[in-house]
């Protein structure tokens, strides 16, 4: 019975990744060494970046004395909105805004355990709506501009440990974007803790890497990817951080991962897109 479980598993697993071929490619981790362009005005930047770092089992949040790097990097990138996330709490939120100086807002999910995440915009309005998802780890706003299209944004920490909740997680959320069918410029970004490079299949940090290959072709058969093929976001090698994109609406200018701009407590790099918005 073992021998027939076994079996079914690995033409399961041989299934997906023959699905993920012939629809995607490989998302590996080829080196990059991503400078982002300076930004002008036309361009629609969004950022994501985990600002924690590794520490025991379940790492640490952002620490304080980051909190001045991270609003340095942000003033410098000039981001229209960022994800973060493994934010210590609201009032860690606060300090980075008040860091950041006047025009910036924010949206703050309640705190999941020693942490939250939290989504920024340098210049427009947020408007929080309801996602599906653990609290603490999924955050939507929509982002309202006087001079461009709105755009509905969802944030999402996914499980570090468990395939099977990222997949329902993540798969909910992406349901729930589709919603917006008056916004068609939608964008799902975060620490998806989705890393599928099938060719270091020992330091692949998943319980079920089968069906974090079909999470991944679930998104990506409805928002493109905007990170593929840029490089690892983060320690050790790994691509575990996602721009995507609902297609039609953007077109990608640039996008890569800012190594340089990693604290030494932290183990994420900033994840970068530029879009130009159509339509």
């Amino acid at each position: 019975m073992a021998l027939r479980e076994l079996l079914l598993e690995m033409t399961l697993l041989l299934v997906a990744i023959g699905f993920f071929l012939l629809g995607h490619g490989i998302p590996g981790v080829a080196p990059t060494d991503f400078e982002p362009p300076q930004r002008s005005d036309d361009i629609y930047r969004a950022v994501t970046w985990n600002v924690g770092g590794p520490q025991g089992e379940f790492g640490h949040p952002l620490q304080e004395e980051d909190i001045e790097h991270v609003a340095n990097v942000l003033l410098e990138l000039s981001p229209d909105i960022c994800f973060l996330q493994e934010v210590e709490g609201r009032s860690q939120v606060r300090e980075l805004v008040r860091a950041l100086g006047s025009g910036w807002v924010s949206e703050t999910t309640r705190q999941g355990g020693d942490r939250c995440i939290a989504i920024l915009a340098s210049r427009g309005r947020l408007r929080r709506f309801v996602l599906p998802g653990t609290e603490g780890r999924v955050l939507g706003v929509i982002h309202r501009e006087s001079d461009r299209p709105s755009v509905a944004a969802a944030c999402v920490h996914a499980s570090a440990f468990e395939a099977e909740e990222r997949n329902l997680t993540l798969g909910s959320v992406v349901e729930r974007l589709l919603q917006f069918t008056e916004i068609p410029h939608q964008i799902l970004a975060g620490d998806l803790n989705l890393d599928l490079d099938v060719g270091k299949r020992g330091d692949l940090f998943t319980n079920n890497q089968h069906r974090d290959i079909e999470t991944y072709n679930y998104i990506a058969a409805r928002f493109q990817d905007a990170g593929i093929g840029k490089g690892a976001t983060a320690e050790p090698d790994r691509r575990l951080d996602y721009i995507f994109f609902k297609e039609g609406a953007f077109e990608v200018e640039a996008a890569g991962p800012w190594k340089k701009k990693r604290s030494p407590r932290m183990d994420h790099s900033p994840l970068i897109g530029d879009f130009s918005l159509l339509r």
